[in-house]
């Protein structure tokens, strides 16, 4: 459970980070999942950046793509769980502190993503301080819709991965159908589900890792 004051200094800076918000056998476990997942693998991708890399993320609000998707409201927080070790070596995620405050931005195409008007981009740069959000594995990232936020491409030879939740307010469905479901109801587990689960399906069969399973974990869902 977050602190009041946690809670209070997510809405004034736009992000907080929480240290060890998973411990190391859940981190392992997600990473050997993540790592060994077929189907993930099958169905990962790339886009061009703009600058002549691939996936590094260039200064952008969430909301800036979701409002596209017909949601109303900015009432949606994601949640970066590091399974690596995130660094400045390897691109970690930079905030613009409090750019949250400044609403949504205008986004327009850079490389094959949608990234915010760069004009804005630079005038918050004179007046916000930018963060670089490191983090070891089993550290998460909360972070406003509106935050402007960027990552830089990895040019280290260690790897960065991490998994990212986003959520929405129950009242805030698309009204129009979109890439976002509606409100779906979400059947909470025990807090040692991952490692219950997790460790028994290794146990029992190394080769089917994905303890991720609907069958299995009423809260898991593949988004197609």
């Amino acid at each position: 459970m977050l602190t009041q004051e946690q809670i209070q200094t997510y809405h004034d800076d736009g992000y907080l980070i929480v240290k060890s918000f998973f411990d190391a056998e859940e981190i392992e476990l997600l990473r050997r999942t993540a790592v060994a997942d077929r189907q993930m693998d099958q169905k990962s991708f790339g886009r061009e950046d703009g600058e002549g890399g691939t996936v590094a993320w260039a200064w952008h609000q969430d909301y800036g793509y979701w409002y596209d998707n017909y949601v109303l409201y900015p009432l949606m927080s994601s949640v970066s769980i590091a399974v690596d070790a995130a660094t400045r070596e390897n691109g970690c995620m930079q905030v613009l502190k409090g750019s949250h405050h400044m609403g949504r931005i205008t986004h327009v195409e850079t490389g094959q993503q949608a990234g915010a008007d760069l004009e804005r981009v630079t005038e918050a740069e004179k007046r916000l301080e930018l963060v670089h959000c490191e983090a070891e594995p089993g550290d998460a990232l909360f972070f406003h819709c509106n935050i402007l936020h960027r990552s830089d491409q990895n040019r280290s030879q260690k790897p960065r991965w991490s998994l990212i939740c986003c959520y929405n307010a129950a009242r805030n469905d698309p009204y129009r159908e979109a890439h976002h479901p509606s409100y779906t109801p979400l059947h909470k587990v025990d807090d040692r589900a991952i490692k219950e689960v997790g460790m028994k399906r290794f146990e029992d069969d190394e080769s089917d890792v994905a303890f991720l399973d609907p069958d299995t974990v009423p809260t898991a869902q593949t988004d197609q």
